[in-house]
């Protein structure tokens, strides 16, 4: 909905225009270039929090080895899965597009990716293949901004009393229940499906809420379902480098970017502290004197000097 002001406004605009956006922002952004047509010579995106694959489709990864897959969710056969229930459906059928997967194919052409491989929040757990709630939670990692979009990501339809925040009833990484509170599919059996598009009607997921069925959705309710129950399956935009073809990337955790002694010392040795990574919000929070150097790259790479 934000995005349906936002190109208008900035249309109106005179003159060159750059857009420059910040984690969730850049979703917004995005949406208003891909879908409201919203002109612009650049899109600087800056600690991105859209998936990667909305840009670069090769990057979803259906893997079960994938940290991105929920634990529960390993041993089923993956076109089973949420994440890949689009597939079943012809294009003109608006769940087609329930997926991250090129969301945002026609906005790669004018973005420019300042992604930071210190992000805290967008950061990937791999200690073991699913984070658990309190992982990340220490006064050293920002008490919980660590892993928090992982575990958006993992929790998608897995709210539960320990773990309500973040959390949503949405299909995701739910399953459909009977009513006597035993999953409907087990993994045994939804593997030994060989008609797969029996799973277009007869899911595994939980099909919550039950809009998720209409195959007239708008933009707006695909984006719902999209935001609230459909998984990534590829690592944030804010941690990804991209093929040079594709979007130029620039890291802003490269000490070239953090000039004058960084404020932060580095981590110890065998610390779980984040030292003196380019955290996610360090491009607002941190005084311009030791981040300088990446608003210079912006006016660079912007072409606003």
């Amino acid at each position: 909905m934000t995005a349906s002001h936002l190109a208008p406004y900035v249309n109106s605009i005179p003159g060159r225009r750059v857009v420059i956006a910040h984690s969730l922002g850049t979703m917004v952004a995005a949406a208003a270039i891909q879908d409201y047509g919203m002109q612009v010579e650049k899109l600087i995106m800056l600690n991105s929090a859209i998936p990667s694959e909305a840009f670069d489709p090769a990057l979803f990864n259906p893997d079960p080895q994938n940290h991105l897959v929920h634990d529960d969710w390993m041993d089923y056969t993956n076109v089973c899965w949420t994440a890949r229930w689009n597939e079943l459906f012809a294009a003109n059928d608006s769940r087609s597009q329930l997926t991250w997967r090129g969301r945002f194919a026609n906005v790669a052409s004018v973005a420019v990716n300042f992604y930071s491989s210190g992000d805290e929040v967008l950061e990937i757990y791999t200690a073991s293949h699913n984070p658990s709630v309190a992982a990340g939670v220490n006064p050293s990692g920002h008490w919980g901004d660590r892993y928090s979009w992982h575990k958006q990501e993992l929790y998608k339809g897995r709210r539960w009393l320990l773990a309500f925040m973040g959390t949503t009833h949405w299909s995701g990484w739910g399953f459909r229940m009977h009513d006597s509170g035993y999953r409907l599919w087990y993994p045994q059996q939804a593997n030994a499906v060989q008609d797969v598009s029996v799973f277009s009607t007869n899911m595994v997921f939980n099909p919550y809420p039950s809009s998720i069925m209409n195959p007239s959705q708008s933009r707006l309710e695909i984006d719902s379902h999209l935001a609230q129950g459909i998984p990534a399956l590829s690592p944030p935009t804010g941690r990804t480098r991209f093929s040079d073809d594709l979007i130029q990337s620039i890291d802003m955790n490269m000490l070239a970017f953090k000039p004058n002694e960084w404020p932060r010392p580095p981590a110890a040795v065998g610390s779980d502290d984040l030292g003196d990574n380019w955290l996610h919000s360090d491009v607002k929070d941190v005084a311009y004197f030791y981040t300088h150097k990446v608003f210079e790259k912006i006016v660079e790479v912007g072409g606003l000097r």
